[in-house]
């Protein structure tokens, strides 16, 4: 009989250790892991907005562009309709437009150390 106290006390101390021992570890790994995923959800969701503020900013470019290629457009809807000095100072202001473009590169000119000390002056 003393046997048997003795094995249900052994049994009932090494469950108890083992429960005071896995319980807050578990707790811990849970919130952890919780507080992990909000971590990487709020990144995600920043890199989104961030992404969305982007895309925002070339469609609305393109859009303007395209608004204003389509009003330059209809200036020459009846272009062979108007009077001669008109469709002159279209087609001037074509070309120039045009050498504009074409003269200038897409990336910014790099100054050398000479043009910006004669500009300051």
């Amino acid at each position: 009989m003393a046997e048997a106290i003795r094995d249900s006390l052994r049994k009932h101390l090494t469950l108890s250790l083992l429960a005071i021992s896995i319980v807050p570890l578990t707790i811990a790994g849970l919130l952890l892991g919780w507080y992990s995923y909000n971590t990487q959800l709020d990144r995600v969701l920043a890199n989104q907005q961030r992404e969305v503020g982007v895309v925002a900013a070339k469609v609305n470019a393109f859009l303007n562009d395209a608004s204003r290629e389509v009003q330059e457009l209809s200036r020459f809807q009846a272009f062979n309709k108007l009077p001669a000095t008109t469709q002159r100072e279209y087609m001037t202001e074509l070309m120039v437009r045009e050498r504009r473009q074409s003269s200038s590169p897409p990336w910014p000119a790099k100054r050398s150390a000479l043009d910006v000390s004669s500009s300051s002056r």
